[in-house]
């Protein structure tokens, strides 16, 4: 069972939660202090974008990589999105490991979604099979 949650968890997000209190996090007003609420925006536009992605990282080791990640902050420059993700990394709210970026909290959002759709399809089957 555990091999099919983290196959249906790896699979992209349609939806995930946002707290509404989520400006109030501590990791969150940091960054609106450094950023704004210009930078806050940006850290949703990367959450959509970790949500959207097939195992919820996206790579980020090459300059090229870098840039690709400026056009989603829809920042100016590679240099301006990795200063962002540096940020993002010493507050916590982001890591970059074997050169992809992550979030824990969207990989425990994806986990729950896992478990979720899992336990969906054990539901439908019993009701389906009752129906016989």
């Amino acid at each position: 069972m555990a091999d099919e949650v983290s196959e249906l968890a790896a699979k992209p997000l349609r939806y995930f939660p946002h707290d509404a209190d989520a400006s109030g996090d501590p990791k969150c007003k940091r960054l609106i202090r450094r950023f704004g609420v210009a930078g806050y925006g940006r850290w949703w536009l990367l959450c959509e974008a970790l949500a959207s992605e097939q195992r919820h990282g996206i790579p980020f080791e090459t300059e090229n990589d870098a840039e690709n990640l400026a056009a989603i902050l829809d920042v100016d420059s590679a240099s301006e999105a990795m200063e962002f993700v540096s940020f993002l990394e010493s507050v916590g709210l982001l890591t970059c490991s074997d050169g992809v970026l992550r979030s824990k909290r969207m990989d425990e959002n994806a986990e729950a979604f896992g478990r979720r759709r899992v336990a969906g399809r054990k539901g439908g089957s019993s009701k389906a099979k009752a129906q016989l």
